[in-house]
């Protein structure tokens, strides 16, 4: 790769603001002026008066700067990306149709095809500007460099380019050293090998986590490189899904250096890159593969008339292991549709799957519905360091391995800026329904002057201290205009988004590891898949309601001296205040993270945050909607009974936060059988069948919720096979009593027996229940709507009440 400065001098800007001037005449044409000012508009919104506010150190709402300061302006807030991306684009359109007005033989320079002066006219020159306009912008590429020294900008505005694009696969020898596994993690990779030989899907899925910083990758590469060793003749692949290049680019180098020092003499480990663009690997091949989620979803076929093969399904056979890195994200449909596709269906259900591991420092949503289908999906099984118990405890791995120097300890501090951010109704009903804070209300925050100012001066002071900061921004702008006047304090700094192309971004990650940066501002990217050990100071000024969006941020700065990272961090929050359509404040990440940490915050900063705004009353928790009763006789499988009624599994009694419903289950194949009395609308069903029956320990929380009839739904369902459930009445709790049955194997146990009453009809008035036919024609009666006779909604005897004459 070409070595190319990133920083612009004084000289170079001034040059390039004069060039912009000079081609579109700024000072005399007011159109090209309003053509500069609406782009500016459009992608940079609000940084004008950030600009003037950060300048004057004061907060200034709506300025404009003069028009003669715009092309300075704008050089400072894009630098050397003038002419990339969208505004680029438009960027070299304006300027393009300026010149073409002005002098269209300069376009004939422009153009890197040779074009005869005896052949060049208006014709020649307009079909020469619309292929320049619509003509492609490759950063450091030929073309760039002759447009920018044409129009006489420094050669730094041609951007930097891409390293060469690497190749699909890697053939890696045997060669360095690396350092021994950790205790805790050689523990956790012997359970890995352990659960990969395991062909009972029921028992081949976990979820292994670890805080970030404690080496999840190395702990399951090393694993992954034992099990290729020794692995089944007919395993050809396994495979690593991620979702971000970042992230396969860090696996590919680990498996990389795993093999070359602990790989099999004279052996090669083929490693086959799966993202960016590039194919599967040939069938008949074998190794690694290191895959994209985006990549991987793009090769599925999407619905019957997409006349696609499902190249996933040419290599599933010969998957012996499937690896999802930030496995927090596999909820999502994407990750679904491609697991099926490598035949491992949304949730263990039989014993024919492939094994199937998740790492995650967070392994939670930002719902309880969303964190129990995670979990559910690798089958409630969490790998934790089997020493004691105690590695059972989040609280304690993070103390133990802080105390070990694996991780940095965190000092936690807060700036308070008094911000208040109110949503409208859309923004209020899509966190509802997305459980996301909405992008607008973000672009809000990051444009409130007021706020800016303190977070400014905030990095401003940690960076006079000589901390190497990760400042993670609320929006792009906010970001970008930090980043402009950090440098303009001569404090080192560069920006990273979402825009940013993946060669930049890399570039600008390793002169920040080099510490040739001080400050790297980014804004939606950079939460997972960064590797910079010496970061010491992480500043958040992205609010979220998400633990673990939060976390993970937090995270970034949390390797210790034993990984190469610091002994300490300091991690500042910035606060602000959240509230919904109706006023109500809402919880956001920082505060739940602060409700559950035990190590590495006092309990005084804690309570601070938790009461931190308690002049705005909190949103209140979402109610409990009901879900359509099921007709009678209607068939779901296990997949489908999760996504109608969302529980975590289909046997026994079964209960759902979100729709405050119950589920009673019997099974033809479980340990005792369940009683129905047509006759008398009568069900006797026997508990879970799990552990001795009661209501107020073990499976009693379950038991207890068949009790609370009033305000439960209960859904009577027959399980005759392992994969078929059908619905057979809505119940309602009547009573129960405790008796002594012996179980399959004939050990007696204590069981709890529910009598349960068929709802045929309930009066919605009075709430009595009909539980027979003969039930339903006394108390209720029937009557005929277009010649359908259909049951009376309400009982004869309220019906009587509101009409005496009945």
């Amino acid at each position: 790769m070409v070595t190319v400065t990133y920083y612009l001098t004084e000289a170079e800007k001034n040059q390039a603001a004069k060039k912009i001037s000079e081609w579109l005449d700024l000072d005399t044409d007011e159109k090209s002026m309003h053509g500069i000012r609406e782009i500016i508009a459009e992608f940079f919104p609000g940084c004008e008066s950030l600009y003037i506010s950060l300048q004057l150190n004061d907060i200034v709402e709506h300025a404009e700067l003069d028009n003669q300061k715009i092309p300075r302006f704008l050089i400072d807030i894009v630098g050397i990306e003038l002419f990339e991306g969208k505004h680029g684009k438009k960027i070299r359109e304006l300027m393009l149709k300026k010149i073409y007005a002005k002098d269209h033989w300069i376009l004939r320079k422009i153009e890197r095809q040779k074009i005869e002066a005896s052949e060049w006219n208006l014709e020649t020159a307009k079909r020469t500007l619309e292929h320049l306009i619509s003509k492609n912008w490759t950063p450091g590429g030929g073309w760039a460099r002759q447009f920018v020294t044409v129009l006489g900008f420094p050669m730094k505005f041609s951007g930097i380019a891409s390293p060469p694009e690497p190749v699909n696969l890697e053939s890696v020898e045997k060669r360095v050293h690396l350092d021994p596994l950790q205790p805790f993690q050689d523990n956790l990779k012997k359970q890995i090998l352990e659960l990969i030989k395991k062909h009972d899907s029921l028992e081949n899925r976990c979820i292994l986590r670890l805080p970030t910083g404690a080496g999840k990758t190395r702990t399951a590469a090393e694993a992954i490189i034992e099990y290729w060793k020794t692995k089944p003749e007919q395993v050809r692949w396994v495979v690593w899904i991620a979702h971000t290049e970042e992230l396969c680019e860090q696996a590919l180098q680990c498996f990389r250096q795993l093999w070359e020092e602990f790989g099999e003499e004279a052996s090669i480990l083929n490693i086959h890159r799966v993202w960016g663009g590039k194919p599967l690997p040939d069938p008949n091949d074998d190794g690694i593969i290191i895959a994209g989620i985006d990549q991987l979803y793009h090769l599925i076929p999407k619905g019957d008339e997409d006349p696609r093969e499902d190249e996933i399904s040419r290599i599933a056979d010969d998957v012996g292991l499937v690896v999802v890195d930030e496995a927090h994200h596999s909820i999502a449909p994407s990750y679904t549709l491609v697991l099926k596709s490598f035949g491992i269906t949304k949730f263990p259900t039989d014993s024919k799957q492939k094994p199937l591991v998740g790492l995650t420092a967070t392994p939670f949503r930002t719902s309880d519905l969303e964190t129990e289908q995670l979990l559910r999906k690798y089958g409630n099984h969490t790998l934790w360091p089997s020493f004691d118990d105690r590695w059972r405890e989040w609280e304690f791995v993070v103390g133990k391995l802080t105390a070990d120097n694996i991780l940095s300890k965190p000092h936690f501090h807060y700036l308070r800026t008094d911000s208040v951010f109110q949503m409208d109704g859309a923004e209020t009903d899509y966190l509802k329904e997305k459980n996301l804070l909405p992008q607008k209300l973000l672009d809000r925050v990051g444009r409130n002057t007021k706020r800016n100012l303190e977070v400014f001066n905030s990095i401003k002071g940690w960076a006079a201290k000589g901390r190497t900061i990760l400042f993670f921004g609320a929006s792009l702008n906010q970001a970008m205009m930090i980043s402009k006047f950090l440098n303009d304090n001569n404090i080192k700094s560069a920006v990273i988004t979402g825009e940013t192309r993946y060669g930049t971004r890399q570039s600008y990650v390793k002169m920040f590891k080099e510490k040739k940066i001080q400050v790297l501002c980014n804004y939606q990217v950079l939460t997972t898949g960064f590797d910079a050990p010496k970061v010491d100071t992480v500043i958040i000024a992205r609010p979220t309601g998400s633990r673990s969006l939060y976390e993970q941020m937090i995270g970034r700065g949390l390797r210790g001296t034993k990984f190469g990272g610091t002994e300490e961090c300091d991690i500042i929050t910035v606060i602000d205040n959240i509230l919904n359509y109706e006023k109500k404040r809402i919880k956001l990440g920082y505060e739940e993270y602060a409700e559950s940490v035990k190590e590495g915050m006092v309990d005084e900063e804690r309570k601070k945050i938790i009461t931190e705004s308690e002049k705005f009353p909190a949103a209140e928790e979402p109610k409990f909607r009901e879900p359509t009763v099921p007709e009678p006789g209607e068939v779901f499988t296990e997949d489908h009974l999760y996504d109608r009624f969302h529980v975590q599994t289909s046997g026994g009694i079964r209960f759902t936060k979100l729709h405050n419903t119950v589920l009673l289950i019997d099974s033809d194949l479980g340990h005792y059988d369940d009683r129905v009395d047509e006759k008398s609308g009568i069900i006797t069903y026997t508990g879970t069948g799990e552990s001795d029956q009661d209501f107020d320990f073990g499976m009693g929380k379950f038991n207890a919720r068949v009790r609370d009839s009033e305000n439960s739904t209960l859904l009577y369902f027959h399980k005759p096979e392992r994969n078929r459930v059908i619905f057979k009445y809505p119940v309602k709790f009547d009573s129960f009593y405790f008796d002594t049955e012996k179980n399959l194997q004939g050990r007696e146990r204590k069981v709890i027996k529910f009598r349960l009453r068929i709802i045929k009809s309930q009066c919605p008035s009075c709430h009595k229940i009909a539980s027979t036919d003969e039930e339903v024609e006394k108390m209720f009666g029937y009557r005929n709507m277009n010649g359908t006779v259909r049951t009376q909604s309400w009982c004869r005897d309220c019906r009587k009440t509101f009409d005496p004459s009945r």
